[in-house]
């Protein structure tokens, strides 16, 4: 699944084929982060429509590897994805929403992080802690990994609580 002319952006080991709607370049901007099985494609028109309904500008996030996007859909690379889209649309933070879904939920949260400055933050069915979930899916063994490590690395990465206390702008919290 993918979409028609993608706005592509550029990160190191890939592109990302992303969407872009602007409604009025004055009005502030939602940066959408799908979950996982998702695809920006699944979310445009519809979702791209609701929120210029609202008035919004809307910025949806492709992952690596997922729809057109190249590269390779790696956690922790994928980081500062979410940093880059922003600057590649020369959006100024502090007129950005960031809204994660789901695995989403990872990079809009590091998107605030990278950048304080952003307006608000929605978090819709968020992953609370991570290692909860590879440590149920993940086969460790096979990985050649330690339970410890897995943990270690979620909380070097991944420490949503750490993050979070730092983000002092609006946050709003659905169904976690």
């Amino acid at each position: 699944r993918y979409v028609d002319d993608p706005f592509v952006v550029t990160v190191a080991g890939a592109e990302l084929a992303c969407y872009r709607r602007i409604t009025d370049p004055d009005d502030f901007t939602i940066v959408h982060f799908h979950g996982n099985g998702e695809a920006v494609a699944d979310y445009v028109p519809g979702m791209a429509d609701i929120f210029a309904d609202l008035g919004l500008n809307s910025l949806f996030v492709e992952y690596r590897n997922y729809g057109s996007s190249t590269g390779q859909a790696r956690l922790v690379a994928m980081l500062g994805d979410g940093e880059a889209a922003i600057k590649a649309a020369g959006l100024a933070p502090e007129r950005v929403i960031a809204f994660g879904r789901s695995i989403g939920s990872l990079y809009a949260i590091e998107s605030v992080h990278r950048q304080p400055a952003i307006l608000g933050l929605i978090l819709e069915s968020g992953i609370a802690d991570p290692s909860e979930r590879f440590l149920t899916y993940a086969d460790l063994r096979a990985a050649r990994v330690t339970e410890g490590k897995v943990v270690a690395e979620v909380q070097r990465h991944f420490n949503h609580e750490k993050k979070l206390s730092e983000y002092k702008n609006p946050l709003l919290i659905l169904h976690t």
